[in-house]
């Protein structure tokens, strides 16, 4: 995590970030007929250093203001579903 950065539990909600560019690969398993899990791992990075990280509609995060540093922050997600 970038320091001053947002958190990275609060940017794994975003998936759609200005000026970011995300990662979320996964890997998924089925141990029984009813029952899947998913690891996910989400990195975000900034895609133009020179200008904040927004929510949509163009808010800036504020922390994202004036830091010059690619990486955002990366957030890791287990899922369980029964169906």
């Amino acid at each position: 995590m970038v320091a001053g950065g947002p958190s990275a539990r609060r940017l794994a909600r975003y998936d759609q970030l200005g000026n970011s560019i995300v990662l979320r690969p996964s890997f998924s398993l089925q141990p029984m007929l009813h029952f899947a899990l998913r690891a996910s791992v989400i990195a975000h990075w900034r895609e133009n250093v020179q200008d904040a990280v927004y929510l949509q509609p163009y808010t800036a995060i504020a922390r994202t203001l004036g830091k010059t540093a690619r990486r955002i922050g990366q957030a890791y997600e287990l899922d369980a579903t029964w169906r």
